[in-house]
């Protein structure tokens, strides 16, 4: 098939060249203009759109304080106001102060209820704490009886430490059989890598001549660590797993551990031929990290399996290699006799505890009954309280005047003249106009290629201004979007509008406009390139696309140019090639 493709090749150059040097039918040939795109600028700077709002430093929503109808509005959108300058003036067209003193009368009639469902729910937690009371003698009667049979379990602990000091034995055949399991699972693994030994030739052939290209001294040193763990796992398995022999505990505790250390330099050498290895079509950088990913997995496994038999050999260090078996057994008996020692006290910190308890709840009793009087009396001040409502009521009532909290610039004015509103309306809207900037959102793709210092470009009503991106937040919000921030170099009158924002995107690859690019197949694409003097199509590899460019990530050469004219009819014979002049 590569012969065909070569002949074909030479014959198509062959004509090529012939209608390179003739004439088509004797006639000049015509001039055929192509555009260029130069590989010193093939690298354009590519930007995404995003639409924003500019803003203030702080934006303040002014709103109604009273009842009424709107009676003239002194400032227009986007007027500069400084602080409490008259913007909106209220026209009290309610006249409903009789309405407001009968609703402070029923405030006051609340609050006497109010005082009243107090007394009530005092005297109602008087009876609740001197429940708790009640519970807290009982919880100590109760904690006497518990911790008599605390002490009680103690003593039946002691009597059975030579039971207990078995557990050392049993244990063995469990760090046995999790150590088999681990050796197991890492060695599988690895020899699927490493292609050691004859079970596993065949399952890695494609790949083992690219894996580890630059460090075969280090894949040799892998192997030889694979060939030794197997030799190690075949004593481990024929360790005796019933056995009640301390030596055959502490050497075979030992050899686990010399297994798993063995196995941990196994997995860093690894690590170090993973990153050594040259990535290919066949080995590509994702197959990599998955192997790196594996590898970190199973050291992660393996350092619990270590922490866990480390213990237990400690364990087996201290009490077994102390001396006899009856020695150890008096060992047991002794931390037995530390527990009920242990126990005994906890008893006296438990009674003390309750009794605490018991104290604590009459305190509160005693607390709450000389509150009481207290309570009722604030309860008391709530009627005063209604009353100060209804003068509270008719100052509001007073002040008709809506005047701007700082200085800045009015817009978005949300009432008109003789428009009815009502306490909580919104009025106005009034933003600082110092360190202006605008907020836009993207997705987590496209952050990861945005820098922070970067100039943005801001496109307003025909306008462009520049602007320059101040953070770049590095925590999604509920939408799953992160937050560009970008600051005004200078004061503008944009605050309140809706900008479209052009933010710059670092890439790794090259870029081309979308309608040079032109479609093979599903996955196949092509550029044409000019070397000067004739046009050669070349094969590219594609990445993501951004608004009107795509990122090339091969095939471009940078002795050529790329072509950006449509040529799919040209005809050699008939035109001459000739690139546009700016």
């Amino acid at each position: 098939m590569k012969k065909k493709i070569v002949s074909l090749m030479i014959v198509g150059t062959f004509v090529l060249m012939l209608a390179w040097c003739g004439n088509w039918n004797g006639e000049k040939k015509q001039d055929f203009f192509i555009d260029i795109l130069s590989f010193a600028t093939e690298n354009q700077q590519v930007y995404i759109t995003k639409p924003g709002k500019v803003s203030g430093k702080q934006d303040i929503v002014v709103t109604s304080q009273v009842a009424g109808r709107v009676k003239s509005i002194e400032k227009k959108d986007w007027s500069l106001v400084s602080g409490d300058q008259l913007v909106v003036s209220v026209s009290d067209t309610v006249a409903n102060y009789g309405l407001q003193l009968q609703r402070a009368k029923n405030a006051v009639s609340r609050a006497s209820l109010q005082k009243e469902q107090t007394k009530v729910s005092l005297d109602k937690s008087l009876t609740d704490v001197e429940l708790a009371l009640d519970v807290a003698q009982n919880n100590l009667a109760v904690s006497k009886i518990t911790t008599e049979q605390s002490l009680k379990k103690a003593e039946l602990d002691f009597s059975s430490a030579t039971a207990q000091s078995q557990n050392i034995y049993l244990q063995f055949d469990l760090e046995k059989n999790n150590a088999l399991n681990v050796i197991d699972t890492i060695l599988h693994q690895m020899d699927s890598y490493l292609w050691v030994t004859e079970e596993y030739k065949n399952s890695n052939y494609y790949v083992e001549p690219y894996l580890w290209w630059d460090d075969v001294d280090t894949k040799v040193k892998a192997k030889e660590y694979v060939l030794d763990l197997y030799d190690l796992r075949e004593s481990i398995s024929k360790l005796d797993s019933n056995t009640n022999d301390a030596k055959v505990v502490i050497s075979g505790v030992a050899l686990i551990e010399k297994w798993y250390n063995k196995a941990n330099q196994l997995l860093d050498t690894m690590k170090i031929v993973i990153t050594n290895s040259i990535v290919t079509s066949i080995l590509p950088q994702v197959t990599l990290d998955w192997y790196r990913t594996r590898v970190d997995g199973l050291l992660w496994s393996l350092q619990g399996a270590k922490t866990a038999v480390s213990a237990y050999s400690r364990q087996v260090n201290a009490l077994l290699t102390q001396g006899t078996w009856n020695e150890f057994i008096e060992i047991t008996k002794t931390q037995a006799q530390i527990g009920y020692d242990m126990a005994l006290v906890n008893s006296h910190n438990t009674i003390f505890s309750t009794e605490v308890g018991v104290k604590s709840a009459e305190t509160n009793y005693e607390t709450l009954q000389k509150n009481k009087n207290i309570q009722i009396s604030m309860a008391s001040n709530a009627v005063s309280e209604a009353n100060l409502a209804y003068q509270d009521a008719l100052s509001r009532f007073n002040n008709l005047s809506v005047e701007s909290p700082i200085d800045g610039v009015i817009w978005n004015i949300m009432v008109k003249v003789w428009q009815e509103v009502a306490p909580g309306t919104p009025l106005f809207t009034v933003s600082s106009n110092d360190q202006q900037s605008i907020e836009v959102y993207v997705n987590a793709d496209e952050r990861s290629y945005i820098a922070q210092d970067q100039f943005a470009k801001i496109i307003y009503d025909g306008q462009e201004i520049t602007w320059t991106i101040l953070s770049v937040s590095s925590v999604a919000d509920r939408n799953t979007l992160y937050k560009v921030s970008i600051g005004f170099e200078a004061e503008v009158s944009l605050l309140g509008d809706v900008a479209s924002v052009q933010l710059p995107i670092l890439l790794p690859y090259s870029v081309l406009p979308l309608n040079v690019v032109t479609p093979i197949s599903q996955n196949k694409w092509f550029i044409w390139l000019y070397d000067g003097t004739w046009l050669q199509r070349q094969d590219v590899v594609l990445g993501r696309v951004w608004e009107s460019y795509i990122e090339i990530l091969s095939g471009l050469s940078s002795w050529m140019d790329v072509v950006t004219t449509d040529v799919s009819y040209f005809d050699p014979l008939k035109f001459e090639i000739s690139v546009k002049s700016d």
